[in-house]
């Protein structure tokens, strides 16, 4: 069973901790992305995972088998193990099947069964009819091919990716996203995924781990991560948010009422009670114009996107990004009344800035 458990896990150099007080399991099967900014920890995390890098606190398991803690460490070549880089990290003077048989070569595998797991390999991923080619005469979604056949021909029980589709085209990275995910399905190994791409980590995972400054700050699935943000951090990393300050002046049960410069007030969802200062999270889908609404706001800026106007509106106690259709979109300076729909409220502490938005 590939469950793979960190816990307390901590990576310190010198004075700093590039990782700390970190929890998370991945189950059986189960497809998680570690996101973050560049310089949360996500990598060095998922290299102590794949035992290049020694954790200075806590442990990794896999199943039953503990791979490291300060003092105990269980080689890479032993951990059952795949890992695909950035850098795709081909062989330049190999072919593609040389390089994909030759996890098969180093576990000295007899030569029948070297050729038919390479050949099954690279028909997973639609490169056999390339295999005698070098990766010179590659593109670069087929080397990263190569990287991910030349993972699965060892038949890991967990399969370990960092960035690997960032070096690639958007209209590239959108193929190899569907193919990454096609063959998670279908082969069922259990996928620890890198990636600072949000839209990335959505489109793939069973659950998103959000990571800033070494930590954890929020785990779920991707609807969860996006509809219910644990943080203004998360709310402005995992899609596109907007930030008001306000005051908040009555919790009441699961709802709070927030009065907002200007005199607007607004009685907002909000699980946790919260008073004084606060910061409230506006997706722009959760933004509905309504002639009645209570609240209003000028457009100061206006973009056309084909399928759509993304309109900012200068509002009570900070700007909105409100997307609407192309017909009947208000024209810049034009006033809009509207109402929101859902919510995040947060109180306000240095994490945001003056503006409203969330400082990283």
């Amino acid at each position: 069973m590939a469950r793979v458990v960190l816990e307390d896990l901590g990576k310190r150099y010198g004075a700093v901790w590039a990782v700390r007080d970190l929890h998370l399991a991945v189950d059986d099967g189960e497809f998680v992305s570690l996101l973050g900014p560049s310089g949360c920890g996500k990598t060095t995390t998922l290299r102590m995972v794949a035992g290049f890098v020694r954790p200075s606190h806590g442990r990794i398991a896999v199943g039953d088998e503990v791979l490291s803690t300060p003092t105990w460490h269980v080689p890479p070549e032993r951990r059952g193990m795949a890992m695909v880089f950035q850098s795709y990290a081909v062989w330049p003077h190999m072919t593609v099947f040389q390089n994909v048989a030759y996890p098969l070569r180093c576990a000295r595998v007899g030569p029948a069964e070297l050729q038919a797991r390479t050949r099954r390999a690279l028909e997973l991923v639609r490169m056999h009819q390339l295999a005698d080619r070098y990766p010179h005469e590659l593109s670069g979604g087929q080397q990263q091919r190569v990287a991910l056949a030349r993972a699965l021909v060892a038949e890991p029980s967990v399969l370990l990716l960092d960035e690997p589709l960032s070096n690639l085209d958007a209209r590239l990275r959108e193929e190899m996203r569907e193919e990454v995910a096609e063959l998670q399905r279908r082969l069922g190994f259990t996928v620890l995924y890198v990636t600072h791409d949000q839209a990335e980590a959505m489109a793939l995972s069973d659950r998103v781990a959000v990571m800033r400054d070494g930590r954890l700050e929020q785990v779920g699935t991707p609807q969860e991560v996006y509809e219910s943000p644990a943080s203004p951090f998360v709310a402005g990393f995992v899609g596109t948010a907007s930030f008001l300050e306000g005051e908040a002046v009555a919790w009441r049960e699961a709802s709070v009422e927030v009065a907002f410069p200007g005199g607007a007030r607004l009685c907002l969802p909000c699980p946790r009670p919260v008073e004084g200062p606060v910061v409230v999270c506006v997706r722009p889908e959760w933004l509905a114009p309504d002639p009645r609404g209570p609240l209003r706001g000028r457009v100061v800026r206006r973009a056309y996107m084909g399928d759509r106007v993304d309109c900012t509106l200068e509002g009570p106690g900070g700007r909105l990004l409100w997307r609407t259709s192309v017909p009947g979109a208000p024209a810049l300076g034009e006033e809009v009344a509207f109402r929101v729909l859902r919510s995040a409220v947060y109180p306000r502490t240095a994490a945001t800035t003056s503006d409203g938005s969330v400082a990283t």
